[in-house]
């Protein structure tokens, strides 16, 4: 008996709605490997990045889904390494070493991956991307630091409330760049012109 369309569409349906909760709920699973394991997010990394682009629902040529994963992905720890090292220079935290350790930068790329997939309802809604990155990165970074002896946050409630502010701003940021490089390598369909 064949498989009629509708049948496709919803079986379609299920499997990007169960790659969605597969994709949030990897990237929960590399905060405490990077947190109490380090190595380990890498592996789950790994996974979150193949099952983005099995599952995902990008329907360009693999040469260019690449191309968009790169210029995404390398633009991204670009930025993560950026605010985590000012973040050190300014003395908000004191890592070990000085520089942005590779399990941190883990985190910022298995939350990248989730901007497209899981978490890309919030694209259109900067606001409540804004509340959710000031909300939930102060106490990732406190929990990070309390659970993790490579790093500390400076004492006061100042750390806290500059990492609020950082992320009030980058979480929009983050998004409208998965935004944008969702679309690098699409070819928009020409434009009529109008003849006189």
């Amino acid at each position: 008996m064949p498989i009629s369309l509708s049948q496709l569409s919803q079986a379609l349906s299920q499997v990007l709605l169960s790659w969605t909760l597969g994709n949030a709920l990897l990237f929960q699973a590399i905060w405490p490997a990077a947190v109490f394991y380090e190595n380990w997010a890498f592996v789950l990394l790994c996974i979150l990045f193949v099952g983005n682009a099995y599952w995902g629902t990008d329907n360009r040529r693999p040469s260019e889904r690449l191309r968009a994963a790169v210029v995404f992905y390398t633009g991204t720890l670009v930025l993560a390494f950026s605010v985590e090292w000012a973040k050190t220079a300014l003395g908000i935290w004191a890592m070990a070493p000085e520089w942005p350790a590779p399990w941190l930068l883990c985190i910022w790329l298995g939350l990248a991956a989730t901007l497209a997939h899981s978490l890309s309802f919030l694209q259109s809604r900067p606001l409540i991307a804004a509340a959710l990155g000031a909300i939930s990165a102060p106490i990732s970074y406190a929990a990070g630091a309390a659970l993790n002896d490579s790093y500390t946050l400076a004492s006061g409630a100042f750390p806290l409330v500059f990492i609020a502010i950082i992320w009030a701003l980058l979480m929009p940021l983050l998004l409208a760049w998965a935004a944008y490089c969702a679309n690098v390598g699409r070819v928009s369909a020409p434009r009529a012109s109008h003849a006189q």
